[in-house]
């Protein structure tokens, strides 16, 4: 008997500690995946603000308009939300704060040496940064800040916007969670260790904290494992934890999260002393039970009675152990329950409870065959011991999940069972734990998101791939596994691209933005991409995980809407709406650069009679094929629009300075299109039931053209005065060009075109886009200039009449290789650019022979350089011209 009670005590204490344990694994690792989930909460929050931010500061650029008080309401509105932060905060290219109304009532450091805003500054695909704590100089507080990168509409850098957790605010949020009265927990950065714990330590304004860093926790960082569980003793404070060691998902963060031993064993080590004090009463109760009952053997039953004692004890040192206990005698089917497994399942003392034989109406009968085949299995003597998980019946007709353990303790002289005791334990809290736990997992390995698991060192070598990734690409796993990603069609990346993402996984470790795939069929489709680096221990990135989901179906609503708002459904142009934004962009750019710009107003002449012979559908293909030709006689940095109808309009930017040349290059233009429009049209008319036949129509244009310059124009205006000018053009006869009056500018003087050409530097903005017309131009701008600066010096005769011989020579080369280059590119409009080169040749070789007869008029020599060849040739007409050639 004495056996019995060492091994059941033994057995108890194992069991117990080791279910203690168990439940601070599971605690700790519920716990980890609790405050992850705050953390990850927290920073999709702040990053909802920031787009906001963004959202604002792109809509007023959009309009052209800064509203400083609608941007600090903006800012205003989030930092109500999230009032826990430092606030939101923006910071220009430069670094320095523009604004922010949590801060601007205190000085502001400079942060363009922050590790986070050189990451925005040099990637535009940085996306959201979650950088490493930090200590600000100002609040003189650590915070681990949140950022976005602001761009231009160019797509250059602005700046940043920024919020900022205190990490006091994440110490006192994990003071939150219940881990016993020794628990602590660590939020470290993947590469800059220690961001926030609790309990809170004393730190300086250095950012390193690795000393205080258990370095197995370090280890599993640098690894990139998800999860993982050891025991440690803290550096800090020499207790000894349990910890569950678990990824931010998305984040370069890692959680910690200790139970301290001495807590989780604190109740097993009360049980044990208890168990142990009850095990020396019951087995020195026994041997004196025994020693009395040989000496006095004919008292049995004052030594049942003893031992009924000492069995009383026993089973009451089982529950204090906080485990209810049953026994049954199993010829007979009797079970009897102790106070505690009644008090467990909520039966009072004297509610009667089934035997054996009727046992199964308290157990679940999802458990009835599980438990009754452990149950023979162990009256056989095939295992040691009975254990097993089962629900049972509470009093109100709920069910709690037991662990019931027990083993027979009498045999018959037959080798039959005669009695089994056992204790019940409720488990009902650990089976909402792992259930919990296995939730997460499913979630995880069922993600809607494709994931990759590449290797670098092999050269970003696939090592896996999840189910989601062939459902996306239509690639099987097979066909991608030891693969580099480079090599594969699914990431069809420019070499360029491919690298530069790849530097800044390694400096930053995290990567995001949209990218283009290719599906196993060749289909392109748009994705949103999330990569991070997975670090070794010396801290060399060796993997990278990456994520993508496609986001086909939003780029296209989104298509959808920006063509209903902005665009012509039948032409594809912009309609009028977005003309108004293009032509107030084009103001406030002529603001800066101090250019002219035009505005041509077309309208179809002879529009209406197609529509009435043969139907608006071949209209309709007629207006297509009008916008397709302006869209062709146009640069890519101008607008061509519709307005309705048979009007369209055409926006020409940042063409000169000067009025009257901007004049004479919107003039060039205009020809161009009205030479272009006027050309036959032969459209496809369908038959039924019978072969396609063409029908052939002459559609001309009167064009009006006004000039405009920031501020004296507004969009409105500038189409009315380019109405005006169209109405003019059709009322002269229509296939004509019409200037608004206003917009004439008298003729420069040939001495002053002479005193600006004498002075003229070379720029290049004088450039036509030819490298060897333009290497003429350059050489003939210096040689007139030398040419009329020695003459106005008095130089001698002979040197003059070499000067002017070589100019000519020169000048009249220039028009040769121009025109061959017509020649090649087998441009139909050049007529009307060899007349002016005739003209010019003719006017060139007077000038020659007046000179050599003695004759030279220094006034027309000025005029032919500085006004005719340089001006309106060399600066206006090749500078119009060369573009639309190319």
């Amino acid at each position: 008997m004495v056996a019995v009670i060492i091994a059941l005590t033994g057995w108890a204490i194992f069991e117990e500690r080791a279910d203690a344990r168990r439940a601070a694994v599971l605690a700790s690792a519920n716990v980890a995946q609790i405050l992850a989930d705050n953390f990850t909460s927290s920073v999709r929050q702040i990053d909802l603000g920031l787009l906001a931010i963004i959202d604002e500061m792109a809509r007023q650029k959009r309009s052209a308009r800064i509203d400083a008080a609608a941007l600090a309401a903006t800012i205003d509105r989030q930092n109500s939300r999230l009032r826990e932060t430092l606030g939101f905060r923006i910071f220009g290219a430069d670094g320095a704060l523009q604004a922010g109304s949590a801060n601007l009532a205190q000085p502001y450091g400079n942060i363009a040496q922050r590790n986070y805003f050189m990451a925005h500054r040099d990637n535009a695909d940085s996306g959201l940064l979650v950088g490493p704590a930090e200590f600000g100089l100002t609040t003189h507080t650590w915070r681990v800040s949140v950022s976005r990168r602001i761009s231009n509409p160019n797509g250059s850098f602005a700046g940043v916007v920024i919020c900022s957790i205190p990490t006091k605010v994440l110490s006192e949020n994990f003071a939150k969670v219940d881990m016993g009265s020794k628990g602590e927990v660590l939020l470290a950065h993947a590469d800059a260790g220690l961001a926030a714990r609790f309990p809170e330590v004393e730190r300086s304004d250095e950012l390193s904290f690795d000393g205080k860093l258990d370095p197995r926790f370090l280890e599993i960082i640098r690894s990139g494992a998800r999860i993982a569980q050891y025991e440690y003793r803290s550096p800090v404070d020499a207790v000894d934890r349990l910890a569950t060691v678990r990824w931010v998902e998305g984040f370069p963060y890692y959680l910690l999260v200790g139970v301290a031993e001495e807590d989780y064993l604190a109740k097993w080590r009360r049980n044990t002393l208890w168990l142990l004090l009850f095990a020396s009463l019951m087995s020195a109760a026994v041997v004196a039970g025994a020693m009395n009952i040989h000496r006095r053997i004919s008292n049995a039953g004052i030594a049942d009675a003893a031992l009924r004692a000492n069995e009383f004890r026993w089973k009451s040192a089982l529950e204090g152990a906080g485990a209810g206990v049953w026994d049954w005698d199993v010829p007979s089917g009797e079970i009897r329950y102790s106070a505690g497994w009644r008090e467990m399942l909520g039966y009072d003392e004297e509610d009667i409870l089934p035997g054996r034989a009727q046992s199964q109406a308290l157990i679940h009968p999802d458990d009835h065959t599980r438990v009754a085949a452990a149950v023979r299995e162990h009256l056989a003597g095939k295992t040691p011991r009975f254990l097993a998980e089962l629900r049972l019946r509470c009093k109100d007709g709920q069910y709690r999940w037991i662990l019931s353990r027990g083993m027979i303790i009498n045999h018959g002289a037959d080798g039959k069972p005669l009695r089994m005791i056992g204790t019940s334990t409720d488990i009902s809290a650990r089976k909402r734990d792992e259930e919990q736990l296995r939730l997460s997992e499913n979630v995880f390995t069922h993600a809607q998101e494709a994931i990759v698991l590449c290797d670098v060192d092999s050269g970003t070598t696939v090592i896996d791939v999840n189910p989601a990734f062939t459902r996306i690409t239509g690639y099987l796993r097979e066909e991608v596994i030891g693969r580099r990603v480079s090599e594969l069609e699914a990431f069809r990346y420019a070499q360029d691209v491919f690298e530069a993402t790849q530097r800044a996984l390694l400096a930053v470790g995290y990567w995001s933005g949209e990218k283009t795939h290719y599906r196993k069929n060749g289909d392109s489709y748009p994705v949103f991409l999330r990569v991070s680096a997975v670090r070794d221990d010396t801290g060399a990135a060796n993997q990278f995980v990456a994520f993508f989901s496609d986001i086909s179906q939003q780029k296209e609503q989104q298509r959808q809407l920006e063509q209903a708002a902005y665009c012509d459904t039948l032409t594809g142009l912009p309609n009028r709406r977005l003309l108004r934004d293009r032509l107030t962009l084009a103001l406030a750019g002529n603001k800066r650069n101090g250019l002219h710009g035009a505005l041509l107003l077309l309208d179809l002449d002879n529009f209406k009679p197609l529509n009435d012979e043969h139907g608006h559908a071949l209209g309709d293909l007629l207006l297509i094929e009008v916008a397709r030709r302006l869209g062709a006689s146009v640069r890519e940095v101008d607008t061509v629009a519709r307005l309705g109808g048979d009007e369209f309009v055409v926006v020409l930017t940042g063409l000169n300075a000067d009025a009257a040349l901007c004049r004479r290059e919107a003039q060039l233009v205009a020809e161009k299109i009205r030479s272009l429009l006027a050309e036959t049209y032969v459209l496809p008319l369908s038959e039924d039931g019978g072969e396609a036949s063409f029908v052939e129509h002459h559609c001309t244009a009167s064009i009006g053209v006004t000039l405009f310059k920031h501020p004296d124009s507004y969009p409105d205006e500038i189409l009315q005065r380019a109405d005006k000018a169209m109405y003019a053009a059709k009322e002269s006869g229509r296939n004509a060009i019409g200037f608004y009056p206003e917009t004439a500018v008298p003729a420069t003087t040939t001495d002053e075109l002479a005193g600006k050409l004498i002075h003229l530097n070379w720029s290049p903005d004088y450039e036509c886009g030819n490298r060897l017309i333009d290497d003429q131009h350059r050489a003939l701008v210096a040689a007139a200039n030398r040419l009329l600066t020695n003459i106005l010096t008095g130089h001698q005769e002979t040197q003059l009449a070499a000067q002017i011989d070589a100019l000519m020579q020169d000048l009249v080369q220039h028009f040769k290789d121009e025109e061959a280059i017509f020649t090649a590119a087998g441009f139909p409009d050049s007529d009307g650019h060899k007349a002016i080169h005739r003209q010019l040749v003719e006017e060139a070789v007077a000038i020659v022979e007046h000179f050599h007869s003695g004759q030279l008029d220094v006034g027309e020599m000025f005029k032919f350089l500085a006004q005719n060849v340089v001006t309106q040739h060399i600066l206006s007409a090749d500078r119009a011209f060369f573009p639309y050639v190319r």
